[in-house]
């Protein structure tokens, strides 16, 4: 690949009409948006908050695989585009040998956020994409909130997980929206702050867009989710 790189940064994630939008920042008072999809998002914005969950989700396999193979991932290059579709090269090291690959550049950010690789991007599509700073200073506040911000407390039963978490900005249950997955919960709001959310993990995997019961009273939250395995 002979094409001008320019060394990119993921600045941050938040959602979007389309599932989520990852922002790439390189440099320049320029940002390159990229859609990906919700859960794809969710993967990224974990790896960029250096979080975890309890059991390995598919890309932090992906990466103890290549680890214990010796294989280090050296960087992605995102050079072009197919259509409305973005193409990018994944390039693995093992000793003195290298490999590359095509991937898709959520997959990619993902992994290279996970190993602290280089991301980089060809200057002729950051030209073509990029968007000045200035042009979404008006969505900043997306990019920085995160709802519930209070304490959070887990009990468990054979049977079921509850939880009982603290949402000091919303105002209204029906401001709020609930994605329950095996691992996590996410929660979108609409508050006074502008749009905002949380992904709770889960100390044990529960039933998915299963909610037992629900309660929200003096911004406090409180799930009842049923456990998997348990009918």
């Amino acid at each position: 690949m002979e094409e001008e790189l320019t060394a990119c940064e993921v600045f941050n994630v938040f959602d979007s009409e389309r599932g989520a939008t990852v922002l790439l920042d390189p440099g320049m008072d320029r940002y390159v948006p990229i859609q990906v999809s919700t859960e794809q998002g969710r993967s990224i914005q974990l790896a960029l908050m250096n979080r975890e969950f309890f059991r390995p989700l598919t890309h932090d396999l992906i990466v103890t695989i290549l680890r214990g193979q010796g294989i280090e991932i050296e960087s992605i290059v995102i050079y072009g585009l197919m259509g409305s579709t973005m193409i990018a090269e994944l390039k693995l090291k093992k000793e003195d040998k290298v490999f590359n690959y095509d991937i898709r550049p959520s997959d990619g950010l993902a992994l290279a956020l996970r190993t602290d690789s280089e991301i980089f991007m060809t200057d002729d599509l950051i030209d073509v994409l990029a968007v000045q700073k200035a042009d979404i200073e008006q969505v900043d506040r997306i990019f920085e909130s995160k709802i519930g911000e209070g304490s959070i407390d887990f009990s468990e039963s054979d049977t079921h997980l509850s939880i009982v978490l603290e949402l000091p900005e919303l105002e209204k249950e029906e401001d709020l929206t609930i994605d329950v997955n095996p691992q996590s919960v996410v929660l979108k709001a609409r508050t006074a702050q502008g749009l905002m959310d949380r992904i709770v993990e889960l100390p044990s995997e529960v039933k998915k867009d299963h909610i037992e019961d629900l309660s929200f009273t003096n911004k406090v939250l409180e799930l009842k989710l049923k456990k998997l395995d348990q009918g």
